[in-house]
């Protein structure tokens, strides 16, 4: 039985106030509706939020297209979705050749504008390491992209063990760790 006829069949008829009454309750059914539709939306949003895995320093480190340590100057959107962090860079551990090549500014850094898209926040004048890899936006054009996922510490909450990774030796650890790596996939591969 639907809302209308059960008032309808509870309330005697020929009553002014009983239509503005109905009228009024099909408003506020409506409006509550239209709440609920917002609120599952919005649950639906959260749900497919940012979600990352953890990934051991070695592996990011090896993985990233460029890994530096700087101090992030300044922030400013660049559109509705996106925002630029000017980086002060300190040092460049790694950036991969073909990026040089193509002389890829690292001094600027995009990310995401949100977390639920996976956008990385950085504290300003704060000295970070931060690792990222490199976006293509136009034939031959890359910008250097930063997200939740990728690794961004303040360089004075990184252990002993974590600074000293950032020396010399690890690139011979990515030597290394890419060769293994290889072997593991290639591994895998024969077995099927």
């Amino acid at each position: 039985m639907s809302t209308k006829a059960f008032l309808k069949s509870h309330i005697p008829p020929n009553d002014g106030n009983l239509v503005r009454s109905i009228k009024n309750f099909k408003k506020f059914d409506e409006m509550i509706s239209k709440q609920l539709i917002i609120i599952c939306a919005l649950m639906v949003t959260s749900s497919n939020a940012c979600k990352c895995r953890k990934v051991p320093l070695q592996r990011q480190y090896c993985q990233a297209d460029f890994v530096l340590r700087g101090s992030p100057t300044s922030v400013a959107a660049v559109n509705s979705n996106e925002r630029v962090y000017t980086i002060d860079v300190h040092t460049t551990f790694r950036i991969r050749v073909y990026y040089i090549i193509y002389r890829v500014n690292i001094s600027k850094l995009y990310t995401k504008e949100t977390k639920v898209s996976c956008g990385r926040r950085l504290k300003l004048g704060e000295q970070y390491v931060i690792t990222g890899f490199m976006q293509k936006y136009r034939a031959g054009k890359y910008k250097p992209y930063i997200t939740a996922c990728t690794y961004a510490k303040m360089w004075k909450r990184m252990s002993p063990r974590e600074r000293s990774y950032m020396g010399a030796h690890c690139v011979s650890d990515c030597v290394q760790f890419l060769y293994t790596s290889h072997l593991v996939k290639k591994k895998s591969t024969k077995n099927l």
